[in-house]
């Protein structure tokens, strides 16, 4: 019996009663279907949905007084450092928590009127690596408590459309025979799923990471 991910994007119970399986018999396949699909739904919206604490997670500078974090939505800003050293080791300086402003769509904007005469404050200045930032993103996953919004904050239609890519596998595959053993990476096929629902194409499309 495969073990479910713990960032998996629904449960083997709730899936069943989806899909209106009662049987036991394909828990395992049903099971491995679910961390495939939470697995395809992270790469096609580009990030982790499960909520995860990234620390010191490094980028360049743009020249812009605004950065653009590569995970979200954002749940808690920790830190926000920029280096100080001229050549490539380490020196890194802490910005007070008063000096800028995090949203919960990933930008972090600095506060220009408090940096003014401040040379590393007045932009994210155009260098390499130049900061790093300890934050807090993505979805409280806790379906025993899915009406509690300090534990479960997923939003249901995401887990719908990982729901919706299970049922369209297990129904072709286990009308065809096929056992959990047998089935490989089902990702093109999910692919094609996708991009055959316009409704599950465009849940998931409001959840993409922007091109930037």
């Amino acid at each position: 019996m495969p073990t479910i991910r713990t960032d998996a994007l629904t449960n083997l119970e709730r899936a069943k009663l989806f899909m209106g399986v009662v049987s036991d018999r394909y828990d395992g396949l049903i099971t491995m279907l679910i961390n495939q699909a939470t697995g395809f739904i992270n790469g096609y919206v580009g990030r982790a949905l499960k909520s995860t604490t990234y620390s010191d997670e490094e980028y360049d500078g743009h020249g812009d007084y605004q950065l653009f974090l590569k995970q979200f939505p954002v749940t808690a800003v920790s830190a926000l450092q920029y280096n100080n050293a001229v050549d490539n080791s380490d020196d890194w300086q802490t910005f007070a928590t008063t000096d800028y402003f995090w949203y919960e769509n990933g930008t972090i904007k600095l506060q220009r009127s408090t940096f003014f005469d401040r040379p590393e404050g007045r932009a994210f200045l155009n260098r390499l690596q130049r900061y790093r930032v300890t934050y807090t993103a993505g979805y409280l996953i806790d379906f025993d408590n899915e009406e509690d919004t300090s534990k479960h904050t997923l939003p249901m239609e995401i887990e719908y459309v990982c729901q919706s890519l299970v049922a369209g596998i297990f129904n072709t595959r286990n009308a065809q025979g096929y056992s959990a053993t047998k089935l490989g990476d089902q990702s093109i096929t999910m692919k094609k799923l996708l991009f055959g629902d316009a409704e599950i194409k465009d849940i998931l499309d409001k959840y993409a990471t922007p091109n930037i």
